[in-house]
């Protein structure tokens, strides 16, 4: 019984041991390649300009918004008050950003796109513009010296490819 038992598990470890030697058969798929090359630096300039346009027409709506806010002669005081108050620190945000892009555009790093908001500075650039420290410690102490925040504050952001 011992014997007829041992040589049953024997011939069941051989027949496992056949079916999982056999190597798994593959199918490839074929399918037409087509390959375009791009310029790094035209897809970085392009994802840039949309970013910026994109930032401008965001800021443009949010001024209209509150400029209506403003002239509209039901609001109270208050979110008059409030809505100028926006407004008004808005458009130092954006004049601040401007002189930072500037800056940035006048020490090499004229793809640069700067967003501050009222705690963090991020500075979009290519990855070429900041691939090395020296330049990332240049962007961060550029970015803060000029608009004050802690450089812990300043984020460098790649632009996508």
């Amino acid at each position: 019984m011992r014997t007829a038992g041992c040589a049953a598990l024997v011939a069941l470890l051989a027949v496992c041991s056949y079916l999982g030697a056999r190597q798994p058969q593959v199918q490839a798929v074929s399918v037409p390649v087509a390959v375009e090359t791009i310029s790094e630096n035209a897809l970085s300039a392009a994802s840039l300009e949309e970013t910026q346009d994109r930032l401008l027409r965001e800021r443009e709506s949010a001024l209209a918004l509150l400029q209506s806010v403003i002239d509209d002669q039901s609001a109270g005081a208050e979110e008059r008050n409030e809505a100028l108050k926006e407004k008004t620190a808005l458009a130092k945000r954006m004049a601040a950003e401007a002189e930072l892009t500037a800056i940035l555009a006048q020490m090499g790093f004229g793809d640069a796109a700067v967003v501050m908001g009222e705690q963090s500075l991020s500075v979009i650039v290519p990855w070429q513009a900041a691939e090395n420290e020296s330049n990332r410690v240049r962007i961060i102490d550029a970015a803060s010296s000029h608009t004050g925040f802690s450089p812990e504050c300043v984020k460098i952001i790649l632009s996508k490819k």
